[in-house]
Order: C-alpha cells, then sequence, then structure tokens
C-alpha cells in the first residue's frame, strides 16, 4: 500500500525515518525514480520503483505491514481524508480505528461506496467492537440491507429499529 502522491512530511510520519526528507531530495537529484510535482511539495513514485516498493512492504512482517497501514490511516484521518483512512485501516484488520472513521465521516464520504462494500466490512467486524462503538448508519441503509452481523449484535444504529 503506497500513496500515489506524497510529501516529505507524509514520509517522515509514515516511516517514522527523521532522514526521509534527506532520502528524497538525494533520490530526485539523482532521477532515482521519484517525480518531484509541480506543486513543489508533493512527489509521486515512478511506476517501477513504486512496483520494488510494494515488493518490499509484502517481504515484511505482517505486524510492521500492520504497523504502516495504521500510520497510513492516521495520517489520513487526522487530514478529514477519511476514504483513504478506512482504506487503510481496514488493510490494518484495525476495525475500531474504522468504526472511528465512519462516525466522523457520518456518511457523507462514504456514501460514495457501495453498499455491499459497507456491509462487507461490518459482517467482517467482530461484535466486541461493534457493540463498543455503536453506529447510525441511516446515512444509506434501509432494514433490508442491514448488516446481519449488526442486526445480530444488540447493536442500536436507528437504521432499521
Amino acid at each position: 500500500m503506497l500513496a500515489a502522491e506524497f510529501t516529505v512530511e507524509m514520509a517522515l510520519f509514515i516511516t517514522g525515518n527523521p532522514e526521509a526528507g534527506q532520502i528524497l531530495s538525494l533520490m530526485t537529484r539523482q532521477n532515482a525514480f521519484i517525480t518531484p510535482l509541480p506543486d513543489g511539495v508533493s512527489f509521486r513514485f515512478h511506476h517501477m520503483m513504486k512496483e520494488c516498493t510494494q515488493r518490499a512492504f509484502a517481504m515484511l512482517s505482517h505486524e510492521k505491514q500492520t504497523d504502516f497501514r495504521n500510520r497510513y490511516g492516521q495520517w489520513y484521518e487526522s487530514r478529514g481524508q477519511f476514504l483513504q483512512a478506512l482504506a487503510a485501516y481496514n488493510k490494518a484488520l484495525n476495525y475500531d480505528a474504522a468504526l472511528a472513521v465512519i462516525q466522523k465521516d457520518a456518511g457523507i464520504l462514504l456514501a460514495s461506496l457501495s453498499p455491499e462494500k459497507v456491509l462487507a466490512f461490518l459482517d467482517a467486524c467482530p461484535t466486541e467492537i461493534l457493540k463498543n462503538r455503536p453506529l447510525d448508519l441511516r446515512f444509506s441503509f434501509c432494514s433490508d440491507d442491514v448488516s446481519p452481523q449488526i442486526r445480530n449484535s444488540g447493536c442500536r444504529t436507528g437504521s432499521y429499529e
């Protein structure tokens, strides 16, 4: 999982490497498959570098991958980019954080997702987490669409009561 575009600030946050800025600067000067964008702040990986980086990521331990995915989620969530945050938390299987994003979004951006995708996530979410974070799912679901996981969890959602 890599961002399509990124800044030095994002690279610092995601990697935790205090030298991320210098590394990006060096790679850009050496034409090492990272391109600065016209805004003067953002960068983009060349598709070959992105593929190599994704392969290296896949070789990391599950714990490391989860840590990076959660950092991506935190980065996007803190900037109100809830769809990207939700995708990162889903990949990390961080259901609690994903549900927090759903609540913060209040269905505004999530309305662009297919109901099947949201319901599949809710079905995968452990019942205990759902019980600890009740949701108001009025934003696009009717009683026939409510996830069986939610219906059976005893959670009150306001959408099918």
